[in-house]
């Protein structure tokens, strides 16, 4: 994480329209897990947002001031914004002055996020499963009413259209500008669902994927899926087109099976990138390494993070199998999986071992880490109680150190059918 000093400039902008109803959708779904503090920043940067139409500019102590909110208050509530994708933070440096550019993203809608296994995880865990489901009731529909017959209007017979050609309806903005819309960051990446299906259109021969094609439910996993394991937009598009199946009823276009078999693929052929040695000279105390550590977890994909930690080499199937695994059957949000990775690393003589990964991911799920500082605390810790792993889970045996047949098919099934 980058301090922030307090004469450091900051600008706040809109990256999403935000509505009345989001409100509700902060307090009750998003405050159980990023807690009030970090609720009250957000709807601070929202009026901040206003106040720069009149002046540009802030500075963070007076910003600080205004809340009466301290430094490191202001830091712990802002990187939780930021780990739930209500905040994009761009660092700008100018002749030696450091400017902050914030940008709010809106929540995304309920429906959006119960099927989210992240959000959704996070919240059942803050609440309890019992009040968890008493505030997701909320957000049901009502019936309808089954009395009399309806009538309602189509939009061809409000409209006087008898036959709708899409070429009629391209409304494009002045100039060619993007309109403002309902994006939301994804919780662990910059995935840009809009530039994936871009690029799904320019590889099928510009006949268009529209996002409708796909349950929220698929298209959610299925970028869940890229973002866990480092799969860019391009790249994304061309596995999605090898595995989509048009004719398939809508709910089961995405066989998640193939799709992770083609994962594999991408990174037996991927050429990895191996960066300029340091030079002996180039040392760094260990507070700033342990920094430079946190922020590495926070932006690499645990595939990514795994492939630096062994070399800048293709990971083993096993090992991304593993990680598939145990990001789906815990929640655990990309930088606290590769604060697992390392650990695990660690513990266990640079090998990967399953097992132990296994029970780790359970700890840090009960621990309720939603970050790599946190994990790295935690894990690090000295009065911490872990498995060591060298013991065996029962007197004389040996514990498995890969995923077997039956839990990986589980996996698969539980990604298709929309569980967690």
């Amino acid at each position: 994480m980058v301090i922030v000093s307090g004469q450091d400039y900051f600008s706040v902008r809109f990256g999403s329209l935000v509505a009345d109803y989001d409100r509700e959708t902060l307090v009750n779904l998003y405050q159980p897990i990023i807690g009030y503090e970090a609720v009250a920043l957000y709807f601070s940067f929202m009026a901040e947002a206003r106040n720069q139409e009149v002046f540009s500019l802030s500075t963070h102590e007076n910003f600080w001031n205004r809340l009466k909110m301290n430094s490191q208050t202001f830091m712990d509530a802002r990187e939780k914004l930021e780990g739930i994708g209500l905040l994009k933070t761009k660092l700008e440096t100018t002749n030696g002055a450091s400017i902050y550019h914030y940008e709010l993203r809106a929540p995304v809608v309920p429906s959006q996020f119960f099927v989210d296994p992240y959000r959704s995880s996070l919240f059942e865990s803050s609440l309890g499963k019992d009040e968890a489901e008493r505030i997701k009731s909320l957000y049901y529909l009502s019936e309808g009413h089954d009395e009399g017959d309806d009538i309602t209007s189509n939009f061809q017979e409000a409209f006087g259209i008898a036959d709708i050609d899409s070429a009629m309806f391209d409304i494009t903005t002045s100039h060619n500008k993007k309109m403002k819309s309902r994006r939301t960051r994804n919780i662990v990446s910059e995935f840009d669902v809009d530039l994936f299906f871009q690029f799904v259109k320019e590889k099928n021969g510009g006949y268009a994927y529209y996002q409708d094609a796909l349950t929220r439910d698929e298209l959610n996993r299925l970028v869940s899926l890229f973002t866990l394991n480092g799969i860019q937009e391009e790249q994304g598009a061309e596995i999605f087109l090898k595995i989509y199946d048009s004719e398939k009823p809508k709910g089961e276009r995405v066989d998640f099976d193939t799709l992770l078999s083609q994962i594999l693929l991408y990174h037996h052929d991927r050429v990895m990138y191996t960066p300029k040695e340091k030079s002996s000279g180039d040392k760094v105390s260990s507070t700033t390494e342990l920094g430079e550590k946190i922020n590495t977890c926070e932006t690499l994909s645990p595939t990514d993070y795994l492939s630096r930690l062994q070399g800048y080499t293709t990971p083993a199937d096993s090992d991304i199998k593993a990680i598939n695994y145990i990001s789906m059957k815990y929640g655990l949000a990309n930088s606290v999986l590769n604060a697992l990775i390392e650990f695990t690393l660690d513990r266990c003589n640079n090998i990967l071992k399953f097992s132990y990964l296994d029970k780790v991911g359970a700890s840090l799920k009960r621990q309720k880490c939603t970050c790599a500082k946190d994990a790295f605390e935690y894990l690090y810790n000295t009065t911490t109680k872990l498995p060591s792993p060298h013991t065996p889970s029962k007197k004389g045996e040996e514990e498995d150190d890969e995923i077997s047949k039956e839990d990986w098919d589980a996996l698969i099934n539980s990604i298709s059918h929309g569980k967690d």
